[in-house]
C-alpha cells in the first residue's frame, strides 16, 4: 500500500514507542457532536409544502399540454456583412 505523507501523523514512532507500520487512530474527543434532528413540525410543513408545489406544478403541465401549438413563422432573415 502507498502511503501518503499528508495522512502521517506528526509525531514519529520512535517517540510514541508504537512499531512504524501500526494503524493510527483518530481521536475521538475531535469528533464534533451530533446534530440536532430537525422539528416534526418543520419537517410536515416542509413535506406538505412541496407536495402543495407538486400539484400545483401537475395542474400547470396538464393546462400546457391542452393548449394548442403552432409553429410559429420563420423570422426575419438578418444581412450578414462581411
Amino acid at each position: 500500500m502507498p502511503k501518503i505523507v499528508a495522512l502521517q501523523p506528526p509525531v514519529s514512532s520512535e517517540i510514541t514507542g508504537a512499531p512504524a507500520d501500526s494503524p493510527q487512530y483518530r481521536n475521538l474527543a475531535d469528533l464534533p457532536q451530533r446534530p440536532a434532528p430537525p422539528d416534526s413540525a418543520q419537517t410536515d410543513e416542509t413535506v406538505r409544502s412541496l407536495s402543495d408545489e407538486r400539484t400545483k406544478t401537475t395542474g400547470e403541465i396538464q393546462r400546457l399540454r391542452g393548449e394548442p401549438f403552432a409553429t410559429p413563422e420563420p423570422g426575419m432573415r438578418l444581412k450578414v456583412e462581411e
